[in-house]
């Protein structure tokens, strides 16, 4: 029965005989320039008879894919030709950013699985410019991408489709000691036909992470695990200006990161002064709810590993959130003295740990915030973990004390297509105020044609994990969300799939079981074309309860009441492939005490991957709240992006907010002399603003700083 109904969702279990290829073992180095012409390469087996994933999953691919793998003392290499038709378009790439998007570029994969334990393993992706990608990931706690290592790649673009030629070093491996097989398989995307294969067919909507539908390669004979050293010091000057009377502040700073590798399957990390001065900056939003939102981590030290401290529902309830350390309650940073980081993971668990001092901040003198994490696997598809988090302040006129969060997580790939998790998590405080829970339970379903989760979660009132992030308190949430992928006979030849969704939700108070708010929303049209423009039309139908008024934005308040409203919904896009590239979307309707219209709308222009132009622009329009006057809030975020290949780039970002009455500059130039070492040149500049007046106004604040990072190697 369960494997019918597995067939009928276009779903399969993975095979029982994996398909194989064997590894070659090298005399000599081979030179990267992605041309292929060493001798060794003709002596490798090549790994082909590639095969769809989207479309018409399972036919043999559009375009023909080879790929080899060969190796010597230092470097695993991989090799993959593109094939495409003579006379082809060019490969599409958007721009040169690292750590792009598989699905928006021509690229290719590979992704290594050394223990065979089916729950964790290494990618790397490139694209037909040069582009490089690298993620690490454990099954049931999703894919870390911003995880950085060095390796090398070069591709070559001819008439006849592309080559990209790795060098990938044995230390920036997971692996276990001893000659064995090892889990691989290679993805492609092809970007003209919106298409996407690989070399073991893995069923449509599942992740490149399930090394359970990959196949092996045979041959590889890794060295013995070594204890390689990676040390990254950095220097970096500073300047500084605010509004007159305050002077021009200049400073100097060093510091750095060292990373140990004792063994494969340990990684220990020691920061001294950390800086964050490269990382990309937030982007802007105009919060029109009443509950906090949610920006992610973009500093490289914490996105690192940062799956695996992972123990609750990302952006909603989050034991442990890494942008509470460094960062003030404004936004502010707040200096990082000290940082150390012990991870291990091997075939039958992962656990790591976590120790950080930061310096003052608000009312606070220091802080210091200490993790761990660990999770043992059960069976072949389950997980339990634990997670314990501690904070202790010292203050100045604050009150010291101390915080800790305790929270269990576990998993299970209950079949190849669903999968059962949830969490549990407690959290005390020494100064009273913060003694609470909270916990989920979530089904998901991924199949070929649907999507679909069933969630509950709750929240105490005292629930408070001041190293986490909460939306919200005191709450109880029952939601399910269902997406579908259908591809009937009858949709015309350039339609893919329609894709109508729904969701709902129903929210009380966690205190009193008093109902909050409840949702549905549904979009019966939605339709993506073979080029992978799409158009979707939608409604919300919305019921809520607001106990107290609420500022929407200055000058705009609802008031308190019971509230039923009804909002149309539409959206649309072009080719994300195309040169010039956009999307739209909008929404209009009631909006608690008052009607609020919505639209936005994205513009990028990309003739070549060496520039990129984009652009977003959102628009509120607030009417008839009563004692408001009418209000509308625009944000505009031009960016711009110049490279003259992968390792030398020049990025421009502003943003233009009405709503904060702010306007401010992000340009950052970056060139990677060398793996994974840089120089930076950052300008930050804040200006207040009135209204659309674009006039120029005194700065508020401007910065400059020059940064110098080396990687060495040992």
């Amino acid at each position: 029965m369960l494997v019918a109904l597995l067939q009928m969702s276009g779903m399969f279990a993975p095979p029982r005989e994996p398909v194989r290829m064997a590894a070659v073992r090298v005399a000599s180095a081979i030179t990267i320039d992605g041309r292929l012409d060493e001798p060794a390469w003709r002596a490798t087996s090549i790994a082909g008879g590639w095969r769809k994933i989207d479309p018409d999953q399972g036919t043999p691919a559009s375009a023909a894919t080879d790929a080899r793998i060969a190796f010597d003392r230092e470097y695993v290499y991989v090799a993959i030709v593109a094939h495409d038709s003579v006379g082809a378009p060019a490969p599409r790439v958007r721009n040169l950013q690292r750590d792009f998007r598989f699905d928006e570029n021509d690229a290719v994969a590979v992704v290594f699985d050394a223990f065979d334990d089916q729950r964790t393993g290494q990618i790397f992706q490139t694209t037909a410019a040069g582009n490089q990608r690298d993620a690490q990931f454990l099954v049931g706690q999703g894919i870390d991408q911003d995880w950085d290592v060095p390796w090398r790649v070069r591709t070559v673009v001819t008439d006849s489709g592309w080559t990209a030629e790795m060098a990938i070093p044995w230390s920036s491996l997971r692996y276990p000691d001893g000659q064995r097989p090892w889990r691989v398989n290679f993805y492609r995307g092809l970007r003209r036909l919106d298409e996407f294969s690989s070399w073991s067919l893995v069923p449509r909507g599942i992740s490149m992470a399930r090394t359970d539908y990959a196949g092996y390669v045979d041959g590889l004979e890794p060295p013995r695990s070594r204890a390689p050293l990676q040390l990254q010091p950095y220097m970096r000057s500073q300047s500084d200006w605010a509004e007159a009377p305050l002077p021009r502040r200049n400073t100097q700073t060093v510091g750095g990161e060292l990373k140990w590798k004792p063994s494969v399957t340990t990684v220990v990390d020691v920061t001294v002064n950390t800086d964050f001065a490269q990382a990309e900056v937030d982007r802007q939003v105009v919060n029109l709810t009443r509950f906090s939102p949610f920006f992610p981590e973009r500093r490289q030290f914490f996105l690192e590993n940062r799956a695996l401290f992972s123990a609750g529902l990302p952006g909603r309830v989050e034991p442990f959130f890494s942008r509470s350390i460094g960062l003030a309650s404004n936004g502010e940073p707040v200096p990082i003295l000290f940082g150390g980081r012990v991870i291990r993971r091997t075939a039958t668990s992962s656990s790591g740990m976590l120790l950080v001092k930061q310096g003052a901040a608000d009312r606070l003198t220091s802080s210091e915030i200490g993790v761990a994490r660990s999770t043992v696997n059960l069976g072949s598809q389950s997980r339990l973990g634990a997670l314990l988090v501690g904070r202790h302040d010292r203050g100045r006129d604050a009150e010291s004390g101390w915080h800790g969060t305790l929270a269990v997580d576990a998993f299970t790939q209950m079949t190849s297509s669903a999968g059962l998790g949830g969490s549990f998590a407690s959290t005390r405080r020494s100064t009273g105020g913060g003694d609470g829970y909270a916990g989920h339970v979530s089904l998901t379903q991924s199949a070929s044609y649907l999507w679909s989760d069933v969630t509950a979660e709750f929240v105490s009132a005292g629930f408070s994990p001041d190293a986490g992030f909460l939306a919200r308190q005191d709450y109880a949430q029952l939601s399910s969300n269902a997406f579908f992928d259908l591809r009937p006979r009858w949709l015309p030849s350039s339609v893919r799939s329609a894709q109508p969704y729904l969701f709902g939700s129903l929210v009380k108070q966690a205190s009193t079981m008093g109902f909050l708010e409840a949702q549905v929303q549904a979009s019966p049209l939605s339709l993506r074309w073979q080029n992978a423009a799409s158009a979707d039309l939608g409604v919300e139908w919305n019921w809520q309860r607001l106990d107290e008024p609420f500022v929407l934005v200055p000058g705009v308040r609802s008031a308190s009441g019971d509230y039923a409203y009804t909002r149309l919904t539409a959206s649309a896009a072009g080719n994300p492939a195309s040169a010039l590239a956009w999307s739209t979307s909008g929404s209009v309707g009631r909006y608690f005490s008052g009607r609020l219209a919505t639209v936005s709308g994205s513009l990028s222009w990309s003739p070549d991957p060496r520039v990129a132009l984009r652009t977003s622009y959102t628009a509120n329009r607030l009417t008839g709240f009563s004692e408001s006057e009418d209000a509308i809030t625009h944000l505009l975020a031009p960016e711009l992006r110049l490279a003259l290949n992968p390792q030398l780039q020049l990025a421009t970002f502003y943003q233009f907010n009405t709503a904060a009455r702010r306007g401010s500059v992000n340009m950052r130039f970056a060139w990677e002399l060398a793996p994974l070492s840089f120089v930076y040149v950052i300008w930050n500049g804040q200006r207040v603003i009135d209204g659309l007046s674009m006039a120029r106004r005194p700065s508020e604040s401007d910065q400059l700083t020059v940064k110098f990072s080396y990687l060495f190697r040992r």
